[in-house]
């Protein structure tokens, strides 16, 4: 059971760019589904928490962060979405964070400028 937390770690790790810094943990497997869970905090002041099933990674619940500005608007969607299976947290954090896909984008430009760069660099 611990390699399977530190691989799951190690899998969210990739997403925490898109998170507030330090927000992401991992709650232990519930004892009637035996999945795990993950809790994390997106950039708009929202927390929630992600179910790990078979099928997908579900929204199980959102709150507002307490004592700070919440972008009501992400949190609307994120309350419409409550129930809903992802294929990815990727997917998930697209559709829930428009901060999350400005900050995805921005990763995703620099990249290919790094790589483009490369290329004129060796011609």
């Amino acid at each position: 059971m611990e390699w399977e937390h530190a691989e799951l770690q190690d899998g969210l790790s990739e997403y925490a760019f898109g998170v507030r810094e330090g927000s992401i943990s991992i709650l232990k497997p519930s004892e009637s589904s035996g999945f795990h869970a993950v809790k994390m905090c997106l950039h708009e002041g929202i927390w929630i928490t992600i179910y790990l099933e078979t099928s997908g990674f579900t929204l199980h619940s959102c709150e507002s962060a307490q004592g700070e500005t919440t972008d009501t608007a992400a949190l609307t969607t994120a309350e419409a979405n409550l129930g809903r299976t992802f294929e990815s947290i990727d997917a998930l954090l697209n559709v829930l964070s428009p901060k999350y896909r400005k900050r995805f984008h921005e990763k995703l430009f620099a990249k290919l400028a790094e790589i483009s760069q490369g290329e004129n660099d060796d011609a």
